[in-house]
This record gives structure tokens, C-alpha cells and sequence, in this order.
């Protein structure tokens, strides 16, 4: 199974919440889960769950959790291009 993995960035309205989860746990960018298109946490709003590559620092496991999808701009994860030789250009 390929993981699709995306960077997100908050958007300038975003809540304080989504944008400390982007900021803690998004380093090395978000596996994309699922979408709800109704969410019940966010008051019936679309919804992204997703999962952080990066581990937490306590308990050294990844972050789940759902953020509005009106907070987020989803842009997918870049690639390091490695050349025949394994190395970056």
C-alpha cells in the first residue's frame, strides 16, 4: 500500500489549533489519511485526518489527528531527486 504524503500549510485564518499541529508535527510533512466531508468536530465543515512522519518527542510516535480542511492548503510532498549515482544533483 503507497502512502500519499503532503505538506500542509495553514492558511492566514486558521485557528491557533491547526496551526500549532502544523507547526509541531510537520516537519517532514503528513501521511493523508482520509477526508470526511462533514465533520462532526468541526461543526459539519470538511475534514482531513491525518498522520505526522516525524515522531513526537514524548513517546516517539507518530501524530494523528483531523484538521479543518477550510484551514489547510494541501500541496503534495516534495521529492529529492537522487541521480543514477545515489546522489542528490
Amino acid at each position: 500500500m503507497s502512502r500519499e504524503l503532503v505538506n500542509l500549510k495553514a492558511v492566514k485564518s486558521a485557528s491557533s489549533r491547526t496551526k500549532a499541529r502544523i507547526a509541531a508535527h510537520g516537519a517532514e510533512g503528513f501521511e493523508w489519511v482520509r477526508r470526511e466531508g462533514a465533520s462532526k468536530l468541526f461543526e459539519g465543515r470538511p475534514a482531513l485526518l491525518v498522520r505526522s512522519v516525524s515522531k513526537t518527542a514524548a513517546g516517539k510516535e507518530n501524530w494523528d489527528g483531523w484538521l479543518p480542511e477550510d484551514e489547510v492548503v494541501v500541496e503534495p510532498f516534495p521529492t529529492l531527486k537522487v541521480s543514477p549515482e545515489g546522489t542528490a544533483p
